[in-house]
């Protein structure tokens, strides 16, 4: 992800990939997300702290880019977590 609005871009071994990213976030809101991902181009394992229109909101992806974990500040105000299996299906 490359932009006018990064304050920061880490890139893997292959100097192509990246694997962190502190900047804004313009395919939402435009306000801050901070994402780290892994070096392998095959492991889709990431984590992404951002804030959403309600507050902050986290996201965990597992191996194979599903998102795992959620935990977010709700439209009315209070905290959720949204816990997911390995596939990515809610329990």
């Amino acid at each position: 992800m490359t932009g006018s609005d990064v304050i920061l871009e880490i890139f893997g071994d292959d100097g192509k990939a990246s694997v962190a990213y502190l900047g804004s976030n313009p395919t939402e809101n435009n306000e801050m997300m901070f994402q780290l991902k892994s070096k392998s181009t095959t492991d889709k394992r990431g984590a992404w702290m951002s804030i959403n229109e309600n507050g902050g909101r986290f996201d965990s992806f597992n191996k194979m880019g599903e998102g795992v974990v959620r935990l977010l500040v709700h439209s009315s105000g209070a905290g959720t977590l949204d816990v997911r299996d390995k596939f990515g299906y809610k329990r």
